[in-house]
């Protein structure tokens, strides 16, 4: 039909070009529509909740007499007369602890007693401290309440990780710190390294945490270099540093204890 391939071929794809333009401007059409429908829907949705708001207030007469009668409860009670008992009135908890107390046993309130000792302990010690020491009470309050950290129990415990068996402190530091009052110094050594502890320990004031490499026959000597720093250098070595062992699953020593018995 017709005398040129290539002139037939191209009028096919012009009009396949002109066919797919028609098809896009008709769906872009219709999506406008449904947007607008939609739009319109929420527009009435959201009229439909105004008015219900307006229909649950109460008419201007009724806030009236509402706000007349508030007024006049607080007129009476400043008048002097009584108010209304509450609804749940409890009795005080001492009534209700009377009858327990036997007659004539003094001593049977000593759980009152207590109490009242500990409550009064309490305030004599916050009235000894001094401003600044109220001001950093304040501060760790504050670090308390923004961190909401929780106090974790240092106990030993042994665990395996990977290629490794760790003792968890296995010589504890004698003086224990809440999460929110300090920071944890945190390092790795061996015992070859631990002259450095001491150092640190008088420039960081605060806890630390040691991880000792103890492989094999290390391990003996690593205890020894352990007990030489808490018996024989700074008395803070023993209140402030905490010792974890760990070693390698190919280099056991030949005598472990998971508890340690000799520093602790």
């Amino acid at each position: 039909m017709y005398a040129n391939k290539k002139t037939f071929f191209i009028k096919i794809l012009l009009f396949a070009c002109c066919v797919y333009f028609v098809v896009l401007i008709f769906e872009g059409s219709s999506t406008n529509q449904q947007q607008i429908v939609q739009e319109e829907n929420a527009a009435q949705a959201a009229d439909r909740n105004l008015e219900a708001i307006d229909e649950n207030r109460l008419p201007p007469d009724q806030q009236k007499l509402e706000i007349r009668a508030v007024e006049s409860d607080s007129q009476s009670i400043n008048d002097g007369q009584p108010a209304p008992p509450p609804a749940h009135d409890q009795a005080p908890v001492v009534q209700d602890l009377a009858p327990l107390i036997p007659n004539g046993d003094k001593d049977a309130t000593y759980p009152l007693k207590e109490q009242k000792t500990a409550v009064e302990e309490t305030v004599s010690e916050d009235q000894q401290l001094t401003e600044q020491e109220r001001q950093f009470r304040a501060v760790l309050d504050k670090v308390r309440t923004i961190t909401n950290c929780l106090d974790r129990p240092v106990v030993p415990k042994t665990q395996q990780r990977g290629d490794y068996w760790v003792l968890y402190n296995y010589v504890r530091a004698e003086k224990l710190h809440k999460c929110h009052e300090t920071i944890t110094y945190t390092t790795h050594a061996d015992y070859s390294f631990m002259d450095n502890l001491v150092p640190l320990l008088e420039r960081w004031k605060g806890p630390i945490s040691v991880a000792l490499h103890a492989p094999g026959t290390d391990f003996k000597n690593t205890l020894d270099s352990i007990a030489y720093l808490r018996d024989c250098t700074d008395p803070l070595v023993r209140e402030l540093v905490t010792f974890h062992v760990y070693f390698s699953t190919k280099h056991v020593p030949k005598e472990v204890s998971t508890k340690c018995k000799q520093l602790c």
